[in-house]
């Protein structure tokens, strides 16, 4: 499914892999300009992603907003909030597609000094040649930061349609995941209930880890009347991995301030 939406820069990183295999020894490997084109393609085809994502979450809540001043042919009413968010997720995929393309670039010149070290010629270097997760069949560790910013995308939309809604819904409860509950994690938060722009949502908004599947229930003044709720204790033993003491609706980063973990360890 994902690779499906990754058309260009599979085809880029073909025409990569065919440019490898046409070297005639390993300094011209080695001496191989930065791919730019494959860069920006990556970039290109995680925006469009990412992007097409946001608008499935908040096409139903899009109102025109009087102070900004439309293009007539524009497809939908972004709010001041959804511009700011599309570019700061464009800005994230640039950097993550510039770090995963010079990630796999120190990949292969590790492969070419380790061949030289061994003494293995250049033609049996070739025949074996891969790009590993970074094969066009493949793309192991870019789909899953793509899954998981995918996450974080449809997250960042629905805190804009709460806040759309905070006058029906004005209280939020926290969810505890089946896979969190499995794992012991977020354990403590389960079923918590918070006005929705109590600080607390600041820091502990889902996702609160990489495998997080919580989620927030919106609540009317009905619901809550009904509610046997309890907050967390002043001082709780709940810690967030690192990172994700966030709320990705207001800051709109999908990866920056844990993006070194998701990169291999070769």
């Amino acid at each position: 499914m994902y690779l499906d939406k990754l058309v260009n820069t599979k085809v880029e990183l073909q025409k990569y892999k065919r440019e490898i295999l046409d070297c005639k020894d390993y300094d011209e490997i080695l001496n191989k300009a930065y791919p730019t084109k494959l860069y920006l393609t990556l970039s290109g085809d995680l925006r469009e992603i990412i992007k097409s994502e946001y608008i499935k979450v908040r096409e139903d809540y899009f109102i025109k907003d009087e102070s900004i001043n439309y293009s007539p042919d524009i497809d939908y009413y972004y709010s001041r909030q959804d511009i700011a968010a599309l570019f700061r997720f464009r800005g994230d995929n640039a950097i993550f597609s510039a770090m995963h393309t010079q990630t796999m670039i120190d990949m292969i010149k590790r492969k070419v000094k380790k061949a030289q070290l061994n003494k293995l010629t250049f033609a049996d270097f070739i025949s074996s040649f891969t790009l590993n997760e970074y094969e066009a069949t493949n793309l192991h560790y870019i789909i899953h930061a793509l899954k998981f910013s995918i996450k974080q995308t449809r997250l960042a939309g629905q805190w804009q349609n709460y806040q759309v809604q905070k006058d029906i819904y004005p209280y939020l409860q926290y969810k505890t995941g089946e896979r969190c509950r499995e794992k012991g994690l977020d354990i403590e938060f389960d079923n918590i209930v918070k006005p929705i722009d109590d600080k607390f949502w600041d820091k502990y908004f889902p996702l609160n880890n990489f495998g997080c599947d919580c989620k927030l229930v919106q609540l009317s003044e009905k619901d809550y009347s009904k509610l046997k709720y309890r907050d967390p204790a002043k001082n709780t033993r709940f810690k967030l991995s690192k990172g994700f003491a966030r709320n990705v609706g207001k800051d709109f980063t999908l990866y920056c301030h844990w993006i070194d973990e998701l990169f291999p360890d070769y």
